[in-house]
């Protein structure tokens, strides 16, 4: 059964406003493509992720995520976008080599696909070119054939404001 709930976000003319989301069970929808269980995943250690705990301010973040850079991003591409690498624990961030510090940890970042290299490149494009000003990082992974692989986006944070990278794995 689904239920609605009042929470607060921030928006850029008004401060923080309330407004309500739809909550069934655990899982919160936080916009029409993207809920909460999307961001406590790990494609790899699923049973890692399983093992998470989240508090309020996880939630925000996620909610944040979807809101201004996800969802934006799947409209653009009218296709889906898959999350591969939401939050994740010390435990988990250490078994996928994670690095000291990711932003992972805190819930600031995702690590994204498609189903197609084109699209990713395609959602890779859109935020370089239209969301920059509330990215952290925006990383784009290939692999070692250089095709487009997945891509690292997170939310700003004290150590990361409009960075921009490439990597070949």
């Amino acid at each position: 059964m689904s239920q609605r709930v009042k929470v607060w976000r921030p928006t850029e003319k008004q401060g923080w406003i309330k407004y309500e989301m739809s909550v069934s069970g655990d899982d919160v929808q936080f916009t029409e493509h993207f809920r909460l269980s999307h961001f406590i995943v790990s494609r790899d250690y699923p049973e890692l992720a399983a093992e998470i705990v989240l508090d309020d301010m996880h939630i925000a973040r996620f909610d944040l995520l979807s809101r201004i850079l996800l969802q934006p991003a799947r409209d653009y591409i009218q296709s889906p976008i898959y999350i591969s690498s939401g939050m994740r624990s010390p435990k988990l961030n250490d078994a996928v080599d994670g690095s000291e510090g990711s932003d992972h940890l805190c819930g600031l970042a995702v690590d994204i696909d498609t189903e197609s290299a084109v699209n990713t490149q395609l959602v890779f494009n859109y935020l370089l070119k239209h969301r920059m000003d509330v990215i952290g990082q925006l990383i784009l992974y290939r692999d070692s054939n250089g095709e487009v692989d997945f891509i690292h986006v997170s939310l700003p944070s004290e150590r990361y404001h409009g960075e921009v990278l490439y990597v070949t794995q």
